[in-house]
Parts: structure tokens; C-alpha cells; sequence
């Protein structure tokens, strides 16, 4: 049986479309292939950021336990030089007697 010239045009035109649509399709498939290229680098690049950050909180958390270690100590340190100048003053005190007291008189 022979084609009709309609039958060969609207063949003709199936092939044309076939082709551009296998096209279209090659496109969106590479597309498709550069995105997720481009996602799997922003992936990584976003893991590294989230470990270089998570290895400078770990650092921050260990100098603000190390600052909080020397502020207690030095907190203690004052604390003990203050319960000493105290003790200086009262033993002064007893020594010497109170100006205070003397103030209090006149």
C-alpha cells in the first residue's frame, strides 16, 4: 500500500516533532545533569561551612569555659585579698584603736 502525500506529510512532520522533542529532551537532561552538579558542589561547599563553623563553636564554647575558669579564679583571688586587707584593717584596728570612734566624739 503507498502513503497518500498527506499521509507522507503528516509523517514527515511526526519525524520532525519526534526529533525536536528527543532534542528538548537532551537539553533538559543536561540541564538536569548541571543542576545537580551544581547542587552536589553547593552541598559540599555548604558541609564544609557547617563543619568549619561547628569546629569554631566548639573553640568559642572552649574559651568561654577557659574566660569562666580564670573569672572564677580571679574572683577567688580578690576574694582572698579582700578577707586579707580586712584582717589587716581589724588587726589595725585593735592596734591603733578606731578613728572612726573619734569622728563619733567630736
Amino acid at each position: 500500500k503507498t502513503c497518500s502525500s498527506v499521509e507522507m506529510e503528516t509523517i514527515q512532520n511526526l519525524k520532525e516533532q519526534n526529533l525536536k522533542l528527543k532534542e528538548a529532551m537532551r537539553k533538559i537532561i543536561q540541564t538536569a545533569e548541571v543542576n545537580e552538579s551544581t547542587w552536589l558542589s553547593q552541598k559540599a561547599d555548604l558541609e564544609k561551612h557547617i563543619a568549619s563553623l561547628t569546629v569554631n563553636l566548639k573553640n568559642t564554647e572552649y574559651q568561654n569555659a577557659r574566660n569562666m575558669l580564670d573569672i572564677a579564679e580571679e574572683a577567688k583571688s580578690l576574694l582572698v585579698e579582700s578577707t586579707r586587707q580586712k584582717a589587716t584593717i581589724a588587726a589595725l584596728k585593735r592596734q591603733f584603736g578606731n578613728p572612726g570612734l573619734y569622728k563619733k566624739q567630736l
